[in-house]
């Protein structure tokens, strides 16, 4: 997890999308966990605490990208 304000790594890119959202949920916006999909092998997910208002952002203010690698 990176937060600009109070940087920190978290370790385990085996978090799931559960344990994403839980870690993400009380963070300012710009906040983001990259991470290995648990649904598609291969590649990895970044998601982003951006604020309900973003078009994108889901009921918790995130949006998450699928990145293949």
């Amino acid at each position: 997890m990176w937060n600009m304000e109070d940087p920190v790594v978290i370790s385990g890119f085996d978090m799931d999308r559960a344990g994403t959202i839980n870690a993400l949920v009380n963070e300012p916006a710009g906040t983001f966990i990259c991470r290995f999909s648990m649904s598609q092998p291969g590649c990895l997910v970044l998601t982003c605490k951006v604020g309900p208002t973003h078009p994108r952002a889901d009921a918790m203010g995130l949006v998450h990208a699928i990145i293949k690698v």
